[in-house]
């Protein structure tokens, strides 16, 4: 049964590069070769993460088709390795592709501009085992999460993305508190969902794709906390000029579920800094909140 399992879906991709190959361009084949059925346990091809990303460094139109033609791939198939390549690749998209391309990406997945129609939303996916599919569903609400985040913080991407250099370092002294705050609660959001994936699977060592695609995560994982980090100790020098509204704001940030766990789990140097920053920041934005309202108060019965 399984022989004949793999001889057809071998069938299947050899049918649609047939297909992509006599009927359309050099994108549909690029997505169907990124995304075959076979080997199923294996990660994407990185000459052919390469040759789709390279799509976005020509017209828009071409960019648009690229996306198009994966998003197209990825509801039209009911296989879950499919699947969850195609994810993979609009993960590599998020990460590496260029401006042109996230926008597109942007575009094509606003659920808004299709009549409410949202391509991630695979939460009636059930394909493969439970738990695989399960995963799968996983992978596609973390993805969304950080589109939908995209839309939030002035439609960029590098807020995933923390290199602690200047630039970086420039951007945190020109943003307004009320920014910093933002951003930060986006960041906490799509890490709260990544500790969410211990509760699918723990993959076996066999899926090396399942085992790429957690690696990505956790790299995703560890940059942004770099990033809240870097946003915290920025405002933490700010903490006098910090309104009465964005304190009481951050500190419902600061005792969400995400900081209790990391000031519970410090794994490493890293993680312990992080918490020592979040247990100073709670402490100066409780005193500063109260010197504020006690201020407000005293204002209000001499007026």
């Amino acid at each position: 049964m399984n022989r004949l399992r793999n001889f057809v879906v071998t069938l299947k991709d050899r049918a649609s590069l047939s297909k992509a190959g006599l009927l359309s361009d050099d994108v549909d084949t690029v997505v169907i070769r990124l995304t075959t059925h076979r080997p199923s346990k294996s990660p994407v091809n990185p000459e052919h993460v390469s040759a789709f990303l390279s799509f976005g460094n020509s017209s828009r139109t071409c960019a648009a088709s690229a996306i198009n033609a994966l998003l197209s791939r990825l509801n039209s198939t009911r296989s879950p390795t499919v699947v969850l390549k195609c994810l993979n690749v609009i993960h590599h998209v998020i990460r590496h592709g260029s401006f042109i391309l996230h926008d597109q990406l942007f575009s094509l997945l606003h659920p808004k501009l299709f009549g409410g129609y949202n391509h991630l939303n695979l939460s009636g996916f059930r394909r493969g085992s439970l738990a695989y599919s399960s995963w799968i569903r996983w992978y596609a609400r973390f993805l969304e999460l950080i589109i939908s985040t995209y839309r939030i913080i002035d439609m960029n991407f590098d807020f995933i993305v923390w290199r602690g250099n200047v630039e970086d370092k420039e951007k945190l002294l020109t943003m307004v508190n009320n920014e910093l705050i933002r951003e930060l609660d986006a960041l906490v959001h799509i890490l709260e969902e990544i500790r969410n994936v211990s509760n699918y699977v723990e993959y076996n060592g066999n899926n090396r794709l399942a085992k790429e695609i957690l690696r990505l995560v956790d790299e995703d994982r560890v940059s942004m906390e770099f990033g809240i980090l870097a946003r915290m100790k920025e405002l933490c020098e700010r903490m006098d000029h910090i309104g009465f509204g964005d304190l009481v704001q951050l500190n419902c940030l600061l005792r969400s579920s995400y900081f209790e766990y990391r000031i519970n789990n410090r794994k490493n140097d890293h993680g312990d800094v992080l918490s020592k920053v979040v247990s100073e920041l709670r402490e100066k934005a409780t005193v500063v909140a109260v010197e504020v309202e006690k201020g407000a108060e005293i204002q209000e019965n001499n007026g």
